[in-house]
């Protein structure tokens, strides 16, 4: 599928790299599991605020392998698969933010790599990595991108957020706000890609209830068509919506 300026809201999965017994990067008194997730998490809010379907491949401190997160990615019919990292470069004194797709050819995950590692980037101003924001992984497979043959049913892109091996990288993290601001660029990045109004952009449609009220929100597009998240046409409607885990949504007006 071709997902840039898809022009929808559509199924993403949110990769929060390693966990569990995988720290990932460790350096400069910072561990990359613990900053990954919170940002998943955030990212996926703001993404359901924006009426699109995400998925999370862990939403805790849980050891899931390479072929397991590329397994959901798929089975989820995701259209886009997200994964969120922190860099590690050693001794070599060099950081800065890169974005990661399959294949240099490959340019649908290279277009959405590159709009999230340049809005992340922006964030920090740490530069990038490799001189361009995003690029294959020097020829090499990326095992949660070619695992269940993800890159090539799903669009990906993988951030590399900033490196936490050297010190001046590793100071942004602090920064206030850190975790929001990362998101959020993460959130501007897959709106570019997906050629979507910017997340803070005035609505285009609204949705009227049977009590009459407006709701705004992430009513989108220039066709004619809005797209909103399901608990707030719920809400419009006067009804509860309850999920039974095993994929059924139902809507009952409220007692």
């Amino acid at each position: 599928m071709d997902t840039i300026n898809l022009g929808r809201p559509c199924r993403i999965t949110i990769d929060p790299g390693h966990g569990g017994d995988d720290s990932g990067a460790e350096a400069n008194g910072l561990v990359e599991k613990e900053l990954n997730l919170p940002i998943g998490l955030r990212l996926a809010a703001l993404l359901r605020a924006q009426g699109h379907t995400v998925f999370l491949t862990r939403q805790g401190d849980e050891s899931v392998s390479l072929g397991e997160r590329a397994h959901m990615s798929v089975a989820n019919r995701s259209e886009l698969f997200v994964s969120i990292h922190h860099d590690d470069q050693g001794s070599s004194g060099n950081g800065g933010c890169h974005g990661f797709a399959h294949r240099v050819t490959y340019r649908n995950g290279m277009d959405l790599a590159t709009k999230m590692a340049e809005q992340v980037e922006a964030v920090t101003g740490v530069g990038f990595s490799y001189g361009e924001p995003a690029s294959d992984w020097f020829g090499n497979n990326l095992g949660v991108f070619a695992n269940w043959n993800n890159a090539d049913e799903v669009t990906c892109g993988l951030v590399e957020c900033l490196t936490l091996s050297r010190a001046a990288d590793a100071a942004k993290t602090h920064m206030d706000g850190y975790t929001e601001k990362t998101a959020q660029a993460f959130l501007r990045g897959i709106h570019q890609h997906l050629g979507l109004p910017a997340p803070d952009a005035e609505p285009q449609f609204r949705l009227v209830g049977i009590d009459g009220k407006a709701r705004t929100g992430a009513w989108l597009g220039d066709d004619g068509h809005g797209y909103c998240a399901l608990a707030v046409t719920a809400e419009a409607a006067g009804c509860d919506i309850a999920w039974d885990g095993k994929g059924t949504w139902t809507l009952k007006k409220k007692a």
